[in-house]
This record gives C-alpha cells, sequence and structure tokens, in this order.
C-alpha cells in the first residue's frame, strides 16, 4: 500500500509540472508579422520534411516576386507562395494538389523557429532556414 501511495503521488506531482513546460514552450513563440514573413522567407531555402539539411526529403526556394522553387523526393517544380495573417504562408504545387498553408513562428528562446503544419509541430534550429538557393 505504502509503495501505491508514492507512485501515485508521483503521478500526481509530475503532471502540473509537464504542463507548465508546455504552456512555457507556448509563450516563447511569436508571430512574424505580415511584412516581416515576407523579407525574413524571401531569397532564402527552407528544409521539408525534415528540421535539418541533412534529414529532409525536399525543399522550398522562396523568391521576392513572390515565386516558390520546391523540389520534393527529386521531383522539382515552380509555382507561387504568399503570407497570410498570424504568421502563416502559402503555396499552391500540383504535384501535392490543393493550396496548403503553414505557419511559421520565431521562438524567442532559442532563436530558432517552430512550423505548424497540420496542428503537427516541427522545431527548426537557428541558421537552419539559409539565404541562397541550397538545392
Amino acid at each position: 500500500m505504502k509503495h501505491l501511495q508514492v507512485i501515485l503521488l508521483s503521478c500526481i506531482c509530475f503532471i502540473p509540472l509537464s504542463t507548465v513546460s508546455q504552456a512555457a514552450d507556448k509563450a516563447d513563440l511569436v508571430p512574424f508579422s505580415n511584412d516581416e514573413l515576407k523579407s525574413f522567407l524571401s531569397g532564402k531555402s527552407y528544409p521539408l520534411g525534415g528540421n535539418s539539411w541533412k534529414n529532409n526529403k525536399g525543399a522550398f526556394f522562396f523568391h521576392a516576386d513572390g515565386t516558390l522553387d520546391a523540389i520534393w523526393k527529386g521531383k522539382k517544380e515552380t509555382s507561387s507562395w504568399s503570407v497570410k495573417n498570424d504568421s502563416w504562408f502559402c503555396y499552391t504545387l500540383k504535384m501535392w494538389g490543393a493550396k496548403e498553408c503553414m505557419q511559421l513562428l520565431k521562438n524567442a528562446k532559442t532563436e530558432g523557429y517552430v512550423q505548424l503544419y497540420d496542428n503537427k509541430p516541427r522545431k527548426f534550429k537557428k541558421g537552419v532556414i539559409v539565404a541562397g538557393k541550397n538545392f
């Protein structure tokens, strides 16, 4: 019985700590303004399907004029991209079908970024989104 009490007490103590930790992570996320996001992405390469250049399946290159170069599993396509409110950018690629949008947020704590796509977060370290076309 004493062991059960210790286990229950341990579980009760850890639940609030994990909740606080998640809330702190969300508090560190800062959206780009529309102009900031367009300026930040223009002229840069952005890995896809992974969170680094070593483990990605493709990439985007954002031209300042709204043109988007994409590569995914060896297939290349040129399309367009645009910025929406609340730190979202959108694109349409024939290889994927309908218009898609992703949210990109700044992580004030790590100076990296968090991408939200289909409600799934992907963390990028500072320096992963790079100037120039990387593919």
